[in-house]
């Protein structure tokens, strides 16, 4: 079995607690922003498709091409504002490790001028400290980005059901109209 020191815990989830804070404050307000039109408009196509579940109604052929429409032009803006959260993961990333590089090397020099010498795993977790923020900004763009791809796959879903729920409602049409033709009507 293994023995956890509590003492411990406590620090931890207080240091995890404040990221979480920090997440909170920077990540999920960018997360907002940058899928407010696609959560808008998913939002809006399910109220739409529960209307007509409840109604027990066909779905109409001309809403159902505004919806594939409007979906698809959505999910584009919204891809193009994950490229952006991307890129800012990549260059915070690039930040990260500059910050990192440079807190390692001044840390050496300075363990070179004093008696004492920092191993490499200490002088790891020194420029990890002096890091964190570079790194979480990293981890708030990345988790954002994926959160932002999640999104989007899903309304790609969505918008391939839609899709095929027109080409249903058009085969339909055609049919019915074919039906009516060949009887004379």
């Amino acid at each position: 079995m293994i023995k956890i020191d509590k003492s411990k815990l406590g620090v931890e989830y207080n240091k995890i607690k404040s990221y979480l804070e920090y997440y909170e404050e920077y990540g999920a307000p960018l997360v907002e922003e940058y899928s407010r039109d696609l959560d808008e408009k998913v939002n809006s196509i399910t109220s739409y498709l529960n209307q007509c579940r409840t109604y027990n109604l066909d779905f109409d052929v001309v809403s159902l091409q505004r919806i594939v429409i409007d979906l698809s032009s959505t999910i584009y803006y919204t891809s193009s504002r994950l490229e952006q959260v991307e890129i800012l993961a990549d260059m915070a990333k690039i930040s990260y490790k500059d910050r990192y590089n440079e807190a390692y090397t001044s840390k050496q020099g300075a363990s070179r001028q004093e008696e004492r010498r920092y191993t490499s795993d200490q002088l790891k977790a020194l420029a990890d400290q002096e890091a964190i923020e570079e790194e979480l900004v990293h981890f708030i763009y990345q988790h954002c980005a994926s959160i932002l791809q999640a999104k989007v796959d899903a309304a790609n879903e969505l918008l391939k059901s839609c899709s095929k729920s027109l080409s249903a409602c058009i085969e339909s049409m055609k049919s019915m109209s074919y039906t009516s033709n060949k009887a004379g009507i």
